[in-house]
């Protein structure tokens, strides 16, 4: 089935240590690495108090298998608390949980210095390998003429000035598991979300520290390595919230994201507002008639009072009947209304569920082996009374520390841009009256000798919209999306 297999488990000559053993990959960029986080929350005193089991079997006789973060199978024999055998895949037991990683170092600057880029998808349940396949990482996916599934190198991925991350978060996403009964609630929202996306990248670091270390072990001794947090749709309430967390500790971490910042595309920062701008956008781009639009604003008040009386759940089927209205009448697709009809990314479901593709990743297989879905309803579900919740009051500190990259497709509606500017200009911060006032403020953005789009700059922050692209800038303009991640990585101004 597959034309071009490149994930072969070869080890890239990388040390394994810390929690489940990483497999190194030869992928046509250079080496990547995968494999799991065994995360769980210290106690009141910062303490973790038990092993937390990774997948797989120890074998006591030949001493090879790493059961436990921090526990080997020692020629004694197990270590106390160290379980003889661990718990599979999909088998969470406890408060263990694992979160899967992909990891693919710079291929333009030194790894060992080079920032580290983590990528969050959206969804929420959507697996961060959508983006990896389909918009911005080193390896793409293809069909060919006779059905094949085609693996090939992606010219723009977004690892080149930097060691890029895909996280598969919340739990439940992707190949990261969990007990069902761990998956993160509404009611726990988004600071659980965050705070395990934390304790994933301080184990990070452990797992892989010539990539992901906070501190760089290099001759000036001390430098932080420069932490970029990055992600689009759902992950506009992710990356903030993370960067939220990290913020909170005074750390390595929390000086690596000082040094960096956050990029958010397309983000769901704001529904309540960005839902109330459904009915001008669908009606100026000529998506709906007058009467319609008046339709569409009376179900927007709908949305609100849902929202006014705390019933989130029923705001979210309203706001998602408000997009389907507008994709039945018009019949494009809401994430890019140039688009007829839905997305399909399957084929990413039948590569990774391939039985050499797991085995490659450190994935368990065979005929119990959960399924890989590239968008899980159950962890959506889950969310389901978070989605039309706004995450905006982060925004104002964020704003006025970070330096932070806020882009949109022009085509989304989505998460469109006449949502993300009336956000915008209630969030108070040190630049708000300025952002708010400036009229010369907005120039165009020139990148491959054309206009890509359209930057607004004030102090640390940056606004851009990006020329001919839906909701997955990376996916519809990957050129361009390089050159827009690599001149925030540069600390150069968008011109």
């Amino acid at each position: 089935m597959f034309a071009s297999f490149y994930c072969i488990a070869v080890l890239c000559g990388v040390p394994l240590s810390h929690g489940t053993p990483a497999v190194a990959l030869p992928c046509p960029s250079g080496c990547c690495h995968s494999g799991y986080l065994g995360l769980q929350k210290p106690d009141s005193n910062g303490i973790i108090n038990s092993c937390i089991p990774t997948f797989g079997t120890c074998d006591r006789k030949n001493k090879t298998h790493e059961c436990c973060r921090g526990h080997s199978c020692l020629a004694t024999g197990s270590p106390a608390g160290a379980p003889d055998s661990c718990q599979p895949i999909g088998e969470a037991d406890g408060d263990e949980r694992q979160m899967f990683y992909w990891l693919f170092p710079a291929t333009q600057v030194d790894p060992a210095t080079a920032p580290l880029l983590v990528w969050l998808q959206g969804g929420p349940g959507a697996s961060s390998l959508l983006g990896l396949f389909f918009e911005n990482g080193p390896l793409s996916l293809q069909e060919d003429s006779n059905g094949e599934i085609v693996v090939s190198n992606n010219p723009s991925a977004w690892n080149s000035q930097a060691n890029l991350v895909y996280l598969d978060q919340p739990f439940g996403t992707g190949f990261s598991f969990a007990n069902a009964s761990q998956y993160i609630t509404s009611e726990q929202g988004m600071p659980e979300v965050a705070i395990w996306l934390r304790l994933a990248l301080l184990e990070l670091a452990k797992v892989q520290p010539q990539f992901a270390s906070s501190v760089l072990a290099n001759a000036n001794g001390g430098d932080a390595r420069k932490l970029w947090l990055s992600g689009e749709s759902y992950a506009g309430k992710y990356v903030p919230y993370l960067a939220t967390e990290i913020g909170t500790y005074e750390d390595p971490l929390s000086q690596s994201l000082l040094a960096g910042g956050l990029a958010i595309g397309d983000g769901w920062v704001d529904p309540p507002i960005i839902v109330a701008s459904y009915p001008l956008f669908a009606y100026s781009h000529g998506l709906v008639d007058y009467p319609q639009r008046i339709a569409m604003e009376k179900n927007v008040s709908l949305f609100q009072a849902a929202l006014a009386q705390q019933k989130f759940e029923l705001a979210t089927e309203i706001e998602h009947g408000i997009e389907h209205f507008v994709e039945d009448v018009a019949g494009v697709n809401a994430y890019d209304i140039r688009h007829i009809g839905s997305y399909n990314f399957s084929i990413a479901e039948v590569y990774l569920n391939d039985d050499k593709v797991r085995a490659a990743l450190g994935v368990v297989t065979g005929p119990d082996a959960p399924l890989f879905q590239i968008s899980n309803s159950a962890v959506n579900d889950k969310l389901k009374g978070d989605i039309s919740k706004s995450g905006v009051g982060v925004m104002s500190h964020l704003l006025d520390t970070y330096r932070v990259l806020l882009y949109n497709g022009a085509m989304d509606m989505d998460c469109n841009i006449l949502g993300t500017l009336d956000w915008l200009h209630t969030v108070p911060w040190r630049g708000q009256n300025e952002f708010n006032t400036t009229s010369s403020g907005r120039q165009q953005w020139t990148a491959n000798g054309g206009v890509a789009g359209w930057s607004r700059t004030v102090h640390n922050f940056t606004q851009l919209v990006i020329n001919n692209a839906g909701h997955m800038v990376p996916m519809n303009q990957p050129e361009v999306s390089l050159a827009m991640i690599n001149t925030l990585l540069s600390g150069k101004p968008f011109v």
